[in-house]
Parts: C-alpha cells; sequence; structure tokens
C-alpha cells in the first residue's frame, strides 16, 4: 500500500461514507495530530434557489487543497451561518485521488429586500451592485446571517463611488401596507429632506385634502415607505371615494439635488406618476357561505343600486357592517371576504362575497376587576346579557364605549380606561367577558 492509501486510511478511519451536522461536536485532537489529505471533489446538494457551483464558490474549500476533518466541518459551519441555508451536514469519502466531500443544505425562505432612504440611485443599481459582490442574491435575502452584512458592504462600496458616504444597516420587518415580511436596508449619516412632491395626476395636484398632507413628507428625511404609506392612507382614498377603484402607483422618480452656491443643502424632489383608471358603478354582490343570514336580508345591508356611482370607502363600510351584523347574532369569528370583478365594457363592478360564519357565541361568565361593591353591583346591572344567552358583539362594544359609565350616572367613578378582553371557547361556543377597570 502507497503512502497517500495508507494516509487517506487513518484520516477516514476505514469509513466509506459518513454524514456529520454542521453542529456536531468533535473531540478535541491532540496538537498536531490531526490528519489530513488531499481534496479531491467538492459539492453541494440540497438546495432549490442555487446550483452547487454558485454554493462552492463561497467555501473556502479548492479541490487540490489539503484539508483536515476540522477544515471540513469549518466549512459547514460556515455555510451554516452565512444565512441563506440551514440544516447543513456533510458526507466524505476516500478515492484513491483523495477526499470527495459533499454537503447537504436546506434552503431558508428568502425575504423580499427593499431600500428605504437611498434617493441618489435607483434600487436596480443597488441590487446590481449587490449581486456583483455578493453571487448568492438573486433577489431575496435571508432574515439573518453574514450574507446581510455582505450585502450591505457591497451597496457601500458602490455608494462611496458615487461619493456618498453612509452607513447601512438592515433589519426584517413587516411592510405596513401587504403584511409581507421583508428585509430592509436603511442608510443613515446622509439623511436628505424632501423639498418637493408631485403627480402625474391634475386630481392628486389639485385635490385639497392631499395638498395640505404633503406638509407630513416636506422638509421631512426622505423614506420610500412614509411615502407609500402616504400614498395608500393619503392619496387612494380621494380615488376610490370617486369610483377609481383600480388607481395604481408607480415606483416614484426620485431625484437628489447636489449642493451648489445657491443650494448649500441637497435636497430630494419627487415625482409621484398614478395611474388612475376607469370609474365604475355599482353592479351586482353575489354572497356564498352564509346560513345564519339569507341572501335578501344582507343584500339589505347594500346601499347602491345597479348603475350608481361607487365609493370604496363606503363599499369597505358595507362589508365591515356585514361583519357587524354577524357579531350582532353572536357570530364572532365570521368573516367575508369580497373579490371584485369589473366589467371592462360596461365600467361596472361586481362582487362576489365569501362568507365563513364559525361559531354562534353564547354569553358564558362576566368577569371584573378593579371595582368597588357598589360598582360592580351597578355594572352587573347594566350587564343584560344573561348567561347561555346569543352574545351581541355590538351590545357589547356600546358598552365598554359607553354602557358602563352610563352605569355609575349619580355617583362618581373612578376608573379612566376598561382593558377588555372576550375569552372564546369554540368547542363550546361560549364567551367570557372579562373587564379590568383602570
Amino acid at each position: 500500500m502507497n503512502c497517500g492509501r495508507i494516509l487517506l486510511s487513518i484520516f477516514f478511519c476505514a469509513l466509506v461514507s459518513i454524514a456529520l451536522p454542521a453542529h456536531a461536536q468533535q473531540p478535541p485532537a491532540p496538537a498536531g495530530s490531526e490528519a489530513s489529505a488531499r481534496l479531491d471533489k467538492i459539492s453541494v446538494t440540497g438546495s432549490k434557489r442555487f446550483t452547487s457551483d454558485q454554493i462552492v464558490a463561497e467555501l473556502s474549500l479548492k479541490p487540490g487543497a489539503t484539508v483536515t476533518r476540522s477544515d471540513l466541518q469549518g466549512a459547514a459551519d460556515a455555510l451554516n451561518q452565512l444565512g441563506p441555508f440551514t440544516k447543513v451536514g456533510y458526507r466524505f469519502s476516500s478515492e484513491p485521488s483523495g477526499v470527495t466531500v459533499e454537503y447537504q443544505v436546506t434552503d431558508v425562505p428568502g425575504l423580499p429586500v427593499s431600500f428605504d432612504n437611498f434617493p441618489w440611485v435607483s434600487d436596480d443599481d443597488l441590487k446590481a451592485s449587490i449581486k456583483a459582490a455578493v453571487p448568492l442574491f438573486d433577489g431575496a435575502a435571508p432574515a439573518s446571517g453574514k450574507i446581510l452584512d455582505d450585502m450591505a458592504l457591497a451597496m457601500t462600496r458602490f455608494l462611496e463611488t458615487k461619493g456618498i458616504f453612509v452607513k447601512i444597516s438592515h433589519e426584517p420587518m413587516s411592510d405596513p401596507l401587504t403584511n409581507e415580511q421583508t428585509l430592509q436596508f436603511l442608510s443613515a449619516g446622509a439623511e436628505e429632506d424632501v423639498k418637493s412632491i408631485d403627480f402625474s395626476d391634475a386630481l392628486a395636484n389639485t385635490n385639497k385634502d392631499i395638498q395640505e398632507r404633503l406638509a407630513d413628507l416636506i422638509g421631512k428625511p426622505y423614506s420610500l415607505t412614509t411615502l407609500k404609506l402616504f400614498e395608500y392612507e393619503q392619496v387612494r382614498p380621494v380615488y376610490i371615494g370617486r369610483g377609481l377603484l383600480r388607481v395604481g402607483f408607480k415606483p416614484p422618480v426620485v431625484t437628489a439635488t447636489t449642493a451648489t452656491a445657491l443650494n448649500t443643502a441637497p435636497n430630494v424632489t419627487i415625482h409621484i406618476e398614478i395611474d388612475a383608471g376607469p370609474q365604475y358603478t355599482w353592479g351586482s354582490v353575489v354572497w356564498t357561505g352564509n346560513s345564519a343570514f339569507s341572501a335578501a336580508e344582507l343584500n339589505g345591508l347594500v346601499k347602491f343600486k345597479p348603475g350608481d356611482p361607487t365609493d370604496g370607502t363606503k363599499i369597505q363600510a358595507l362589508w365591515n357592517g356585514v361583519t357587524d351584523a354577524y357579531g350582532h347574532k353572536g357570530y364572532l369569528d365570521a368573516t367575508s371576504t369580497p373579490t371584485p370583478q369589473f366589467d371592462e365594457q360596461t365600467h361596472r363592478v361586481n362582487y362576489s362575497v365569501a362568507i365563513v360564519e364559525g361559531a354562534q357565541y353564547h354569553m358564558g361568565k362576566l368577569v371584573l376587576s378593579g371595582l368597588s361593591l357598589e360598582g360592580e353591583k351597578r355594572i352587573r346591572g347594566a350587564w343584560t346579557i344573561p348567561p347561555d344567552a346569543i352574545f351581541d358583539q355590538a351590545f357589547f362594544n356600546n358598552f365598554i364605549d359607553s354602557g358602563a359609565k352610563d352605569s355609575f350616572a349619580g355617583i362618581p367613578y373612578d376608573y379612566e380606561r376598561i382593558d377588555h378582553f372576550l375569552d372564546k371557547d369554540a368547542a363550546s361556543a361560549t364567551v367570557n367577558v372579562m373587564l379590568d377597570f383602570k
């Protein structure tokens, strides 16, 4: 047997195929006693997002190098800490030409990436700078891991070529509009204020309510997240209130002006492209999943007639009213999901509303705390839903808003607020009401 084969045999302890997790604990070897061998081949399996070659490029191990078992474990640990992978393990085998290693990984779900306050460059430029320096960036990112710092470093170096010196941080967050988890990058150290905002559509440029609320943005540090919230909360209601139900917003055109002799501080100007779309009138509504209310009863909640101008805010109030009607009958878990169907020829909107009613709850116990004996007596006297009766969400809401306070007529009350909780048991279809007077 030649020396190379003897060395490989010692290194692998006569094992042909061994799998170890990234976190496997190895007993410490005496100094200078760890065997080594030539690395012949290396591959990675298990990823659906990246190829083996892409992942291998991230490893410090290269074919032809002399490696120890600690080197193999160290590469697994590095993959585990990178961020895009979890459950990293590996197996190796001895061949006449050297060691063959296969790493096994499981992808971590990638989060969409957003850039909050980078008015100097486009998102596409930032993504391109990351991709050039971080091969495992595919437009999404994990919630944690070393790769996020690598991405931030790539952005930092790219901005420095533009003469922009900032500190970049990152954090997972819930998108305020979609509730979708995203990975957001932010810059600090060169905050620039918004100088002006204009719109592509005349309605937004002339509407008094929108123009007055621009003061919330102008003169304040630029933030794309804040701008999107403004579009949704201040601009969109103006449009849907006029029947422009499919209004959309394109990515804003953001320009960061540079400092000049006349303009000593750089500022941000914003142009918002609005696609108003057609104006819709009311068509009809079809209900599914309802049994506690007939279709005729639900239609009675609809205040629109076919051909009436639509108001998106009133349409939303209609769906809220359906939920309230179910709550009045004790269906506390009831949901209604409206799906609009737009007729582009007649410009009418029809809705299909899927209702899930859930259990009908009955009154359980009324649990009170924070009251004197007289106060508790008055509250119980004012609470008119007896045990086992159908629970009424509307009564409960009114009781919290004013009914409890009204029960103290003629005597002083010494609470500032009522903390309240509905303890629902779907199995028994009962609900205990807990009121804490503070």
